[in-house]
């Protein structure tokens, strides 16, 4: 999958397709932190980041920083990964791109519990619950409700 990756992101950077350099570089990224390369996952986010944010593709960096808030959480660096989860989430409010707005949301509640924050843990929470049972996103059911639950564990049983 590397070696496709790069000979498109050539491709794409000889016809200067800006946006499918962006893509590909947002695809290596992901791709890097699946294979445990972290450094290079963070350079091809960062560039895929420039990159979107120039051809003015919002989506495409509202999910660039939900994955680098994902790799910063992973990194336990979760105060940096609660700041690119808000940019992303002002973009997917933006936007109205639920999916990724209920995800993020689910991320920010775990960053906020890591930190002690937990008024900002359950109200993010709840409402990654809520949105994610309205559109059916088990994900962010699952993470908003394992917040809340070892938040409030007295209500367990």
């Amino acid at each position: 999958a590397e070696d496709a990756y790069t000979q498109a992101l050539q491709l794409y950077k000889r016809v200067e397709a800006t946006l499918g350099e962006a893509n590909t570089r947002k695809a290596l990224g992901d791709l890097y932190v699946r294979t445990d390369r972290l450094a290079p996952a963070e350079d091809a986010y960062i560039q895929a980041l420039q990159l979107y944010k120039r051809v003015e593709d919002s989506l495409g960096e509202a999910n660039t920083l939900q994955a680098m808030g994902d790799l910063a959480r992973g990194k336990r660096r979760h105060s940096e990964a609660l700041g690119l989860y808000r940019r992303a989430e002002a973009i997917y409010r933006t936007i109205d791109e639920r999916l990724g707005l209920s995800n993020v949301l689910a991320n920010g509640a775990k960053c906020h519990a890591t930190l002690g924050d937990t008024a900002d843990a359950i109200k993010a929470a709840q409402e990654a619950l809520r949105i994610g049972q309205e559109i059916g996103n088990g994900y962010a059911v699952d993470v908003a409700n394992n917040v809340l639950e070892a938040l409030h564990p007295e209500n367990e049983g």
